[in-house]
Order: C-alpha cells, then sequence, then structure tokens
C-alpha cells in the first residue's frame, strides 16, 4: 500500500454524558512515525513514543461524565485515509500518598430517643478506587425489632462552569 505518511495522535478529553458534540480535549499530540512510502504485505512494526505527558486526570467512567485516553493512528494515502483508535486507561499511583495525609476517620452517631441508638465507624474518610471500606455499626440500644440493616456507597459527581469533581 502507498501512503503519504503515517502518524499517530494522543488525545485526552473530558465528555459529558448529556452533551457529546461539546468534548473538552486537555491533551492532543501528534506525531509523525513515518514519511511517504510503501507499506509491504509483512508485518511491519513501528515504535513510537510519547515521553514527559503529563496525564493530569485519571480515567473515569461516571454516571454524568467520562474522561478517556485514546491513541489514534492514521495512514494518509491519496485516495483517503484510514485510521484506528484505541482507547487506554490512566491509573495515577500518586494519589496513594494524598490518601494518607489528612484521612481522617468518619465517626456518625444516629438514633431516635429510647428507641434505636446507632454508632457507625470507618477508619478513614478518603479511599482509592482499589480500597477496601471497612468499619463497624455499634447498636447502642435497639428497643424495637429489626428485620434488616444496609449501608449504601454512593458516588457522587459535580459538573459545571469548567470544574468537576468526582
Amino acid at each position: 500500500m502507498e501512503h503519504t505518511g503515517i502518524k499517530i495522535e494522543l488525545t485526552g478529553s473530558i465528555e459529558q454524558i448529556n452533551d457529546k458534540k461539546n468534548v473538552s480535549r486537555f491533551i492532543t499530540i501528534t506525531r509523525d512515525l513515518e514519511p511517504a512510502g510503501i507499506i509491504t504485505n509483512d508485518v511491519t512494526n513501528i515504535s513510537f513514543e510519547f515521553k514527559n505527558v503529563e496525564k493530569q486526570f485519571e480515567t473515569y467512567r461516571g454516571n454524568n461524565i467520562i474522561v478517556k485516553y485514546t491513541l489514534k493512528v492514521i495512514v494518509l494515502s491519496k485516495m483517503r485515509q484510514a485510521t484506528q483508535e484505541v482507547e487506554f486507561v490512566v491509573i495515577n499511583p500518586k494519589d496513594s500518598n494524598l490518601l494518607q495525609s489528612e484521612n481522617d476517620p468518619i465517626k456518625l452517631e444516629v438514633g431516635i430517643e429510647d428507641w434505636l441508638h446507632l454508632i457507625f465507624d470507618v477508619h478513614k474518610s478518603k479511599f482509592h478506587l482499589r480500597d477496601c471500606l471497612t468499619g463497624h455499626v455499634n447498636f447502642k440500644k435497639v428497643s424495637i425489632r429489626l428485620k434488616s440493616m444496609e449501608l449504601q456507597i454512593i458516588k457522587k459527581e459535580t459538573i459545571g462552569a469548567g470544574i468537576f469533581n468526582f
């Protein structure tokens, strides 16, 4: 196949689920891999490297927002352009240091006077995505028959005016 060049593009973007038209790109880097030439039927390997690229956000898929990174290979020719895109995941291992500082335990007391008193303890307030959530619930006074107890983890997303929190 005769081509007029081969390029690779690294993209980091933020998409709002309900507004696919307004995609915010925070990284776009393109590198030329090969000048014009011919690709034969044999397997052709072309190395590439993106050094010192600051990937400031972790990959995230939420209810309202998607943060994703992609690599796109573009083969240009006189007739048309062939592209192949692949998504990859970015996990920031440095965040574990942030979790150790100012990670106070959560202690919550809830009750109905003379009926029920619960003390809910969680050993820390910030967690990594892979952490195990541990804690305990103490029943201090129970004057009613309990059929079940449930705990729920709620994911909170806030977006707006170019600012988003997960």
